[in-house]
């Protein structure tokens, strides 16, 4: 068995559908054709849609064949078929809209009648073999699952709403003439005309063929494609400055529904707080900048598609220091996970950016690999020169360890020294790394200064290796 769906995509609108244009989930070399092409046609459109952003338009004559012809992916005598249709209004007379083929011939055909019922006819294609129970709702999308066997001449039509798994109209065939020969084709639209005295006009769309099935197929439902976002980019602002950010947000399948801004502001020495946005609830929302720096705000929108799909972005706007001085901020690190906050500290930037010692991170235990943990300093302005300092608590290790501490501007490393060349506060020398230690720090180079591209996203980590 080889189940299929031909989603009718793939050519500008208003363009009529040939074997090379169609798109489908279909084997390499079964290709749609149109055929017993009258003064009707078939063409891509857009105004009634399924799926996607085109459906498959046939226009059928009075008297005039129009159909599209789709291949089963291989011939056999069972068989499942799936299509959605809209037509706009009960037709005047019988007019049928699909036909079963075997490779010489027909095999059955469905149709509706002027009460809106579907008609099974047989494999004259003028028998009637079976009426449905229910009527058919016109001007909506609705979708027809047929279970077919040519071999038994059982075949059960069910027809639901689109969207809907409540069967409205059935219609079955017991024992009936379906001719025995293996199918191979279904057509799509009227094979002589439509009969009913005008013009009709229907729209296909997801069809899906199953060779080989017993059972129905079911509804194809496009699975919902979350919506594409993106914020105003990083900004560096004046302290107490008006802000505005602006999400752009679009969704291929549907619609945006919904806008929710967040925002956070770190402040070094200061627990993360909630900052009052105005429009919070709209593309574009804004408030008053922190009244001086150093100050991170970082700003989250979460859009929300009419499927329910969502898609979140975060940006930033900066306060920078007032100084030179900058620290760790009171939010978590990235980086190899098994980091622990040793003293009770809320936050990783809290443990490491007090005075305290007996705060401090630790690594997990590990070996072979290397270890790393990123902390997000404040921002600053642009300087000339940085010197990093840190507290030996941090860089204490047990068992055979090579240490470093590591400075990054984004993502990119900057500068590196292993622990063992650091000196000390008190006389400059270098280091052993002892307890007894108050500081350690390392100046960067003029190369390494140079090196940084952002100094408002400078990152200290630590990094430890067996």
């Amino acid at each position: 068995m080889t189940k299929y769906r031909w989603g009718m995509e793939g050519v500008a609108n208003g363009t009529a559908f040939t074997t090379s244009t169609l798109t489908s989930t279909a084997p390499t070399g079964l290709n749609a054709t149109t055929v017993s092409n009258g003064t009707g046609s078939n063409a891509s459109d857009n105004t009634h849609v399924h799926t996607g952003s085109q459906a498959l338009k046939v226009t059928i004559p009075t008297s005039s064949s129009q159909s599209y012809r789709l291949p089963f992916a291989a011939a056999n005598n069972a068989a499942a078929i799936s299509f959605c249709f809209w037509l706009a209004a009960a037709p005047a007379a019988n007019f049928p809209i699909l036909t079963l083929r075997h490779s010489s011939g027909i095999a059955g055909r469905l149709q509706f009648n002027s009460a809106g019922k579907l008609i099974l006819l047989d494999s004259a294609g003028t028998g009637t073999i079976g009426t449905s129970t229910g009527t058919v709702t016109f001007g909506q999308w609705n979708v027809v699952d047929i279970v077919v066997n040519t071999t038994t001449g059982n075949i059960t039509a069910n027809l639901r709403a689109a969207g809907s798994g409540t069967v409205v109209a059935t219609v079955t065939g017991t024992g009936a003439s379906l001719s025995g020969n293996a199918l191979t084709h279904i057509d799509l639209g009227a094979p002589s005309g439509n009969g009913t005295g005008s013009t009709q006009t229907i729209w296909f769309d997801d069809v899906q063929l199953d060779d080989g099935a017993t059972s129905e197929i079911g509804e194809y439902v496009a699975a919902n494609v979350p919506p594409s976002l993106s914020l105003t980019g990083i900004q560096t602002v004046a302290a107490s400055a008006a802000v505005t950010c602006t999400a752009t947000a679009s969704d291929s399948d549907g619609s945006i529904v919904s806008y929710a801004w967040t925002g956070t502001r770190y402040t070094p020495g200061a627990a993360p707080a909630s900052i009052t946005l105005t429009n919070a609830a709209t593309a574009t929302c804004s408030y008053t900048a922190a009244s001086s720096g150093p100050v991170l705000d970082v700003l989250q929108c979460i859009v929300t598609d009419d499927g329910g799909a969502t898609n979140t972005k975060t940006t930033e706007v900066r306060v920078n220091s007032a100084t030179t001085a900058i620290t760790t901020l009171r939010m978590n690190g990235t980086g190899d996970s098994g980091w622990t906050i040793i003293g009770g500290s809320t936050y990783e930037g809290q443990a490491l950016g007090d005075a305290s010692n007996t705060t401090r991170m630790e690594s997990p235990d590990f070996s072979g690999t290397v270890s790393e943990r990123r902390w997000r300093l404040s921002p600053r302005a642009v300087g000339t020169a940085l010197r990093l300092t840190f507290s030996d608590a941090v860089l204490t290790a047990s068992g055979s360890n090579t240490n470093k501490v590591r400075l990054y501007s984004g993502s990119t490393l900057v500068a590196e020294r292993a622990t063992s060349a650091l000196k000390k506060s008190t006389d400059n020398s270098v280091s052993d790394v002892t307890t007894s230690d108050l500081t350690l720090y390392f100046d960067l180079t003029a190369p390494e200064v140079a090196a940084i591209t952002d100094w408002g996203a400078l990152w200290a980590a630590a990094a430890t290796a067996s």
